[in-house]
């Protein structure tokens, strides 16, 4: 079992550290917009960056897919767990 993740820590799957990634970027912006909505600084962002209206209006859906695709990448990507 160690071998396995000795191999693990020396060759990552490029493909679920990628997805890893994004699913920590989506978090990450999810959360940074969920928090400036509840602030109620949303509107002064939307004024200066309209193009981000899609991520006020989806942010807890980002944030939650974020979430889950990281998760989904950390479990596929584990020796340890026998899948």
């Amino acid at each position: 079992m160690d071998a396995d993740i000795d191999t693990a820590a020396e060759d990552p799957p490029l493909g679920l550290l990628a997805v890893a990634v994004v699913g920590l970027l989506l978090t990450a912006a999810g959360a940074i917009a969920v928090v400036l909505d509840l602030v109620g600084t949303s509107d002064i962002v939307l004024g200066v960056v309209p193009a981000l209206t899609p991520l006020f209006d989806l942010s807890l859906f980002v944030t939650v897919l974020g979430v889950a695709l990281f998760l989904f990448a950390m479990t596929e990507w584990s020796p340890d767990l026998d899948t």
